[in-house]
């Protein structure tokens, strides 16, 4: 990577669940990379196994084992 390169997705994800306490699985939390929380997203009745963002950054794709996949429009 370059010192020109920008970062634009940084991705974490609960490895093990167990090892974490009062993490909400079915929501997905957007920081800036400032620290501010952004938003939540809510609606998958299970825990988050999966998160994509699209190549412009506008819509996220969600899977969750709760058998469904969410789009997430962020642009407003």
């Amino acid at each position: 990577m370059s010192e020109n390169t920008r970062v634009k997705t940084i991705l974490l994800l609960a490895a093990n669940p167990r090892q974490t306490s009062q993490l909400r699985l079915d929501t997905v939390k957007l920081w800036n990379l400032s620290g501010q929380e952004l938003t939540t997203l809510k609606g998958h009745s299970g825990s988050v196994l999966s998160v994509v963002f699209s190549p412009d950054g506008k819509t996220i794709a969600t899977g969750s084992d709760d058998n469904t996949v969410k789009l997430w429009n962020l642009s407003g």
